[in-house]
């Protein structure tokens, strides 16, 4: 499993892709991809569409900086593993909606598309999109994810499923037993001074005989 740590570029974060650079990657957005220079130790790249932060921030998604992201994409001949289409975090109708109307930006550029999963999205309604769909993003809120996250990726397959907002190492862990292809968390180095040692400590293999009780325990 591959962590995407977006928005960052500290030693730390080179060192550890340095040791580790099958599990770590990076996940930019429109307003990260301005500030960071690509290495080519981390491509291929990750793409975001930044609407989650501005439904965080009560601001409006700009479209436009979105699109213009592809452009640098293309003009800069960046590697890309995937692009998040544009969606609505918490709304599955409405990101339905802009994803009929602006996946074709991504297509243009011959990228794999990433389609965000969001509250109340069925198997069935996602098998009813007439449009091809290389990756799975699992958004919406913490609730609706956990829950449907195992039957998402027994659907879909677990290696081509993105989990966003995995905070916390008990996290980290389920995703990795579910054998999710990647995740992301911005926690990690914003807020958690160890943020490289317990990374560290989960790329080196966690203590599974440990994992395995503390699962029991919270059955």
């Amino acid at each position: 499993m591959q962590i995407l740590l977006g928005n960052h570029s500290s030693p730390e974060f080179h060192h550890l892709a340095g040791l580790f650079p099958e599990r770590i990657g990076w996940l930019l957005g429109p307003a990260s991809l301005k500030a960071c220079k690509i290495r080519p130790w981390l491509e291929p790249v990750c793409f975001d569409n930044d609407c989650f932060p501005a439904w965080q921030n009560g601001t409006e998604w700009s479209e436009k900086a979105w699109v213009e992201m592809i452009q640098t994409i293309k003009d800069r001949q960046i590697k890309v593993k995937w692009i998040l289409a544009p969606d609505a975090p918490g709304d599955f109708q409405k990101t339905l909606t802009m994803f009929y109307a602006l996946r074709h930006h991504i297509e243009k550029l011959n990228a794999p598309v990433c389609f965000a999963i969001q509250d109340g999205m069925t198997t069935e309604q996602f098998q009813s999109i007439p449009c091809t769909i290389d990756y799975l993003f699992i958004g919406g809120t913490d609730k609706f994810k956990w829950s449907t996250l195992a039957g998402w990726c027994q659907f879909f397959g677990p290696e081509k499923i993105h989990v966003g907002r995995v905070n916390s190492l008990d996290k980290l862990i389920v995703c990795d037993r579910l054998g999710v292809g990647s995740v992301d968390g911005t926690y990690w180095f914003r807020f958690k001074t160890d943020w490289y040692d317990i990374l560290k400590y989960f790329f080196e293999g966690y203590p599974k005989h440990k994992l395995q009780e503390e699962m029991q325990f919270n059955e």
